[in-house]
């Protein structure tokens, strides 16, 4: 099927603009194409958004500009590359994220910089999430939730928006999933567990920059939890509520409100008779 040729809406400059109308199964061609060739796009992209990271002012917004644009072109070929090399893609940025987690720098210059770079590898695994698999997942997982407790808020907050995604991602079955045995060789709770507990941790920890983020993450969590869960969830977001309503943010008070009403349910309440 050849493409065919189309008039569309006037440009801006005044002229007539020509675009072409591809038919499906070209356009699936055409993705197929992309998807094949993902694993050279990314040896193009990864480089482009290192230097990005290096080059980039004091601000720590990677979501815009000439570093948003590189996200975005890197979720869209992660879209429809394969699992194989979105793994290969996603360990690359896992390992440099690692790298900046591991680092000990001694200046405050040198910790605003290490900052920098570990929120900029966090929004790239972050855009990744959609097309991880579940190993992948969990393995994010692992790295970001201990974040929830840093003292920087641009950090928690980043690591809660990815947490709400995570829980999100392929209907939440990574909730289900049993993390690795400890150290000690007992058994773990799944992820569901370790996640609540985590979050029952991290309230009082959580920085004014964190907040929205974390009450978003809370949201997407209460979609995924399980019935025995919903006790333990339902005291967690009560104590979340009570909070809020000190926030001089008057949406704050009303996101958590609509989660309780989700989680009492028509006419009867998670937390037994009152």
């Amino acid at each position: 099927a050849r493409p065919r040729l189309g008039v569309g809406p006037p440009a801006a400059r005044g002229g007539g603009a020509f675009f072409f109308a591809l038919e499906p199964v070209q356009a699936q061609r055409n993705l197929a194409v992309v998807g094949s060739c993902a694993r050279q796009f990314f040896q193009i992209l990864f480089p482009a958004f290192q230097a990005g990271v290096e080059n980039q002012d004091a601000s720590r917004d990677q979501t815009g500009g000439r570093m948003g644009a590189i996200l975005g072109a890197i979720q869209a070929v992660a879209l429809v590359a394969s699992h194989k090399v979105v793994r290969w893609f996603f360990q690359k940025a896992m390992k440099e994220l690692l790298q900046e987690t591991a680092a000990q720098p001694a200046t405050d210059a040198e910790r605003q910089h290490n900052i920098r770079k570990r929120l900029a590898m966090m929004g790239l695994t972050h855009a990744l999430v959609p097309c991880l698999a579940l190993d992948s997942l969990l393995f994010l997982y692992r790295a970001v939730r201990p974040l929830l407790e840093h003292k920087d808020g641009a950090l928690q907050s980043k690591a809660y928006k990815i947490l709400r995604d995570i829980c999100r991602a392929d209907g939440g079955r990574l909730m289900q999933a049993a993390l690795p045995p400890e150290e000690g060789g007992a058994p773990s709770d799944c992820v569901e567990t370790h996640l609540l507990a985590a979050l029952a941790h991290a309230a009082p920890l959580c920085r004014p920059a964190a907040k929205k983020a974390r009450v978003q993450a809370l949201h997407a969590f209460l979609g995924t939890i399980s019935p025995q869960h919903v006790p333990r969830f339902s005291t967690l977001l009560l104590a979340e509520s009570v909070l809020a309503t000190r926030e001089v943010n008057a949406t704050a008070p009303a996101r958590q409100r609509s989660q309780l009403v989700v989680l009492v349910g028509p006419g009867q309440s998670a937390c037994g008779p009152a």
